[in-house]
């Protein structure tokens, strides 16, 4: 499922016309391209963080 939306989300940006382009999402006329690839880059950093932390609390390595 993963996999598939990565391909559905990688077709969707090689499609787009520019990083400004917005989409209809919200009330105030859609984020752009651009904010959406960066709240994307966001959420995965945090997550990958807490994953760490999860790992730093199971084997005690830091920084590994």
């Amino acid at each position: 499922m993963w996999r598939g939306e990565c391909v559905r989300s990688r077709r969707i940006v090689d499609e787009a016309s520019s990083l400004v382009q917005r989409g209809a999402v919200d009330r105030n006329g859609g984020y752009t391209l651009r904010w959406l690839m960066l709240r994307m880059i966001i959420e995965y950093a945090q997550h990958a963080g807490h994953a760490d932390f999860l790992r730093e609390g199971i084997d005690g390595a830091v920084g590994a």
